[in-house]
């Protein structure tokens, strides 16, 4: 605005020099105007003649003594001053809310203020000059209070990640790629050409994504000592012009900071650990599928394929091979990523949990704030080796860190429910569906935490829900399908159960996965042994095995453990030990597996090596199954006739809640309780019988027409202590 100050100034002195001149004569000094004599005198008028009209100028002299007033002068500088006003107000309102050319990137809301760019290195037929300019331009910028520009630091970390060298020249394809990683809304690129001894030094701001050109300027140096002039005023304009264009752009969302020379490749694994967030684990299988195939060094796209399929339990061969192959190509990864890459293999493929805790504490080392290391380490603490209360508050760090990640939410759950905190359950899954709606996890968990407070409508409810909503989709269905089954089955339901699973094993099937839906066959035939129906159970079993032959499973994919426990059951210790002897061959080092020894022990025991039996189920007591060996453990010492051994941990299996719940309690709650009852009734213990009659005949009181004779049989017993007791 000083321009326009300066052009009114210039055009108000002629005005009060004429003004001075028709009022006063030059100057204003007495000396008089050009034609009079100063002896002249005035002449008088002749009052002969007509007066002349009101108001109407006399002749040329009289025109100009009425335009060139002092009170016109005074009003018309007045008015100009303040048409200058209005305009510097419009200029600065119009700058500060992003209207027209005066606004700036922050005003229009193409920059967030303070936001971060990229400084390309600027291109000239001279090295030296074009390093000097790059870092002259750098300094100015540095002083700038509308951006930020990247740091050194910050760029050899990003170019590591993009399997280049820290010291990679960035040329404007190299910077707008480490944006668009980085999530760097702009970039800043520079040329200075020189021609005949002068330079042409230009500046341009382009968006990362498209490379639409949002500021620029020129400007010209006489020869090589006012480059750096030309630098500064360069730099100076881009700072003041700097939101000119593209009112609607917006830092775009960080592509994951994670090493690979392929900028597509990355965008895919970026999609798929943002699908992966919201439960999308299909999808995101095939964008990282997609990634690898373009990029077959990628580490941490196998990691997080392994993850996932771990996660849902499904396809441990694949799992199992994705990691080997992050664990490979580990030696070109970040210290980040290497931690990772390393505490997931020995995880997951070693069965090494020492060794994996101490590559998520190396990396909290570095970076104590780190949530992926923080959730990991978690798990290792709280859900594998049981400690809920050092876990529980990891978890909600790794929350507080990244608000939209998933699995932490998910952990932080399982130890809630593991320490009987139902009402923190509640909020968490509340806060977690608020900021993630698009993940169905939280339903499925919301029926999860009905079932272990033992509030079978709400869970029976709740899983029906979940199907309504989500049964297009056959992994969320297959998931539904059979936590509808288990639950149904807990409650002696098993013509519905039955149902449920068969659909549960439709919907692994329509998936292409064999070994899945052989796991959905071998609940099912285990309600026939709830019927108390050998022969039909093994049938069940048998015609499942030649749906999905063993021969046609990855043997590691093979539910060894499932058909080793059903065996056991079945009261067919023989079968039994053949199963496991095949996995034992067919797995070199599955005794590094906790599940492993589970299943040995059961075998043990049950071929009447108690105190073998009852020493590998120990060993094996471990992980996130909490239920798992003490239900073991008491049928084994009952099958013995080890009375009060079997109450304790028939009692120990009860009082446990945890994830693996529903999967437990299908087929042996009932059982347990009606046990229970029977058991505390032999050692005349009459108060604790009743107890345990009475929840088993409430638990299955609208069974199955099979199971009806030993509720009422639990009924009339319970009806007779209740006589004796008064």
């Amino acid at each position: 605005m000083p321009p326009v100050a300066i052009i009114l100034l210039i055009i108000g002195l002629p005005v009060v020099l004429a003004t001075a001149f028709v009022q006063q004569g030059v100057g204003g000094d007495g000396t008089p105007a050009p034609g009079r004599s100063p002896a002249e005198p005035t002449p008088l008028p002749d009052r002969s003649a007509p007066p002349a009209s009101a108001g109407a100028p006399s002749g040329p002299g009289e025109i100009r003594r009425r335009l060139f007033t002092w009170r016109n002068a005074i009003l018309g500088g007045a008015a100009a001053f303040a048409t200058l006003a209005v305009l510097l107000g419009g200029w600065l309102v119009s700058r500060s809310l992003g209207i027209g050319p005066a606004a700036t990137l922050v005003a229009q809301g193409v920059l967030d203020e303070q936001a971060t760019i990229l400084l390309a290195d600027f291109d000239s037929d001279d090295a030296n000059l074009s390093r000097a300019a790059t870092e002259a331009f750098r300094i100015d910028l540095s002083q700038s209070t509308v951006v930020r520009l990247a740091d050194p630091a910050f760029v050899r970390e990003a170019l590591t990640r993009m399997a280049r060298p820290g010291d990679t020249r960035l040329t404007l394809d190299v910077a707008r790629e480490l944006a668009q990683r980085e999530g760097l809304p702009a970039v800043l690129h520079g040329e200075i050409l020189g021609a005949g001894g002068r330079y042409v030094v230009s500046a341009s701001l382009l968006a990362t994504e498209d490379g639409a050109l949002l500021a620029s300027h020129r400007e010209t140096a006489a020869d090589s000592s006012d480059i750096i002039d030309a630098i500064d005023a360069t730099s100076n304009r881009l700072r003041e012009r700097i939101g000119e264009s593209l009112p609607d752009l917006r830092a775009s969302t960080p592509l994951a900071r994670v090493t690979t020379a392929d900028l597509q490749a990355l965008r895919q694994y970026s999609q798929a650990a943002r699908l992966a967030d919201m439960g999308e684990e299909e999808r995101a299988i095939a964008f990282l599928e997609q990634a690898i195939q373009r990029d077959s060094t990628f580490a941490m796209a196998y990691r997080k394929l392994g993850v996932i399929l771990n996660n849902r339990s499904e396809q441990r061969s694949r799992a199992l091979a994705a990691l080997g192959h992050a664990f490979a190509h580990r030696d070109r990864l970040t210290d980040r990523e290497r931690y990772l890459t390393e505490a997931q293999y020995y995880f997951d493929v070693e069965t090494d949990l020492t060794r994996a805790a101490a590559a998520y504490e190396s990396l909290l080392e570095l970076d104590p704030n780190d949530d992926w290391a923080l959730n990991n380490v978690g798990i290792i603490y709280g859900i594998e080796q049981r400690d809920f209360a050092r876990a529980e508050p990891m978890f909600e760090r790794a929350i507080d860190i990244d608000t939209l990640s998933a699995p932490p939410y998910f952990n932080l759950a399982v130890v809630l429910a593991s320490r009987w905190k139902l009402d923190a359950i509640d909020s968490t899954l509340a806060l977690w569906a608020r900021r993630l709606p698009a993940d169905p996890t939280p339903a499925q968990f919301r029926a999860l935490r009905a079932f272990v407070a033992e509030d079978w409508e709400g869970a029976e409810d709740a899983g029906r829900g979940f199907l309504e909503l989500y049964g297009s989709n056959p992994a969320l269905a297959a998931n539904g399908n059979a936590f509808l089954a288990n639950t149904l089955s807990t409650l002696g339901r098993l013509q519905e159960s039955h149902r449920f699973r068969r659909e549960a094993e439709s919907d692994q099937s329509r998936r292409g996965l064999a070994a899945e839906a052989l796991r959905e066959v071998i609940p099912l035939a285990s309600l026939e042994l709830m019927a108390q129906d050998v022969p039909g159970a093994v049938r069940t079993l048998e015609a499942g095995l030649e749906r999905y032959p063993l021969d046609g499973l990855d043997p590691l994919d093979r539910p060894y453990l499932g058909l080793v426990f059903f065996y056991v059951d079945a009261g067919r210790p023989g079968q039994a030990r053949r199963i496991l002897s095949e996995w034992e061959a067919a797995e070199p080092g599955v005794d590094a597996r906790p599940v492993y020894w589970s299943a040995r022990g059961s075998v043990e025991a049950a071929e009447g090596n108690l105190e073998e039996g009852v020493a590998s189920l120990r060993r094996g007591d471990s992980g996130p199954c909490t239920p798992c060996t003490p239900n073991r453990l008491a049928r084994a010492y009952d099958r013995a006739g080890v009375a009060d051994s079997a109450v304790a941990y028939y009692e120990a299996y009860l009082a446990n809640g945890m994830l693996f719940r529903p999967f437990i309690d299908a087929t042996n709650r009932g059982p347990a309780l009606e046990r229970l009852g029977q058991l505390y009734d032999s050692r005349g213990d009459l108060e604790n019988a009743q107890k345990y009659y009475a929840e088993f005949v409430e638990l299955w009181a609208e069974a199955d027409d099979v199971l009806q004779p030993r509720v009422r049989a639990a009924q009339a017993r319970l009806d007779e202590i209740l006589k004796e007791r008064g």
